[in-house]
């Protein structure tokens, strides 16, 4: 958008300069990025609408100019596939990781909570709980720990730092810094 309407100012744009952008970035097989365009060019002047800066703008409805957005579904593990699965983790030579990958596996968390994840969230033996900072809704999660579950951030534990807060102490794992 910024090389082809950039340096113009908001109230030059017309209609077919916003539709020219967005079919482009269509016409070359980004169609949900054409879509997210659309929308953030609306924003844009949306909010130089509510703000005085210009009276009206031609952004209204770029996505309907667009093909729909092909929506695949998320990659999941069938039943079928999960004692494969289980097996090449096992097997897996990093232990850090291989030990994150059966956390991941048996709590269905995402990888940035136990990225994240502190010792002291671990409240007694059979609770974990995730403050609601760190999660994507912001509402703190509690998860209950299982025999299995138990069993491997026991191992983890063991090769852990004893000063470290980090559930996961590796060097290529560090917790994303907001800001």
């Amino acid at each position: 958008m910024l090389p082809e309407i950039g340096s113009r100012w908001l109230d030059e744009l017309r209609r077919g300069d916003l539709l020219d952008v967005v079919r482009r970035v269509s016409a070359a097989g980004k169609v949900e990025t054409a879509h997210r365009l659309g929308q953030r060019i609306r924003a844009i002047l949306d909010h130089a609408v509510d703000h005085g800066d210009i009276e009206s703008h031609p952004g209204a409805g770029l996505s309907r100019v667009l093909p729909a957005v092909d929506k695949t579904p998320m990659a999941a593990v069938t039943p079928a596939e999960l004692p494969a699965l289980l097996s090449a983790i096992d097997t897996y030579p990093e232990p850090v990781t291989r030990l994150g990958l059966l956390l991941l596996a048996h709590t269905f968390l995402r990888t940035s909570e136990l990225i994240g994840a502190q010792w002291s969230e671990i409240r007694d033996p059979e609770t974990w709980v995730i403050p609601e900072e760190r999660m994507k809704r912001r509402i703190s999660h509690v998860v209950p720990l299982s025999g299995r579950v138990r069993a491997i951030l026991a191992e983890l534990r063991a090769m852990t730092e004893e000063e470290s807060p980090a559930l996961l102490k590796n060097e290529w794992v560090t917790p994303r810094r907001k800001g």
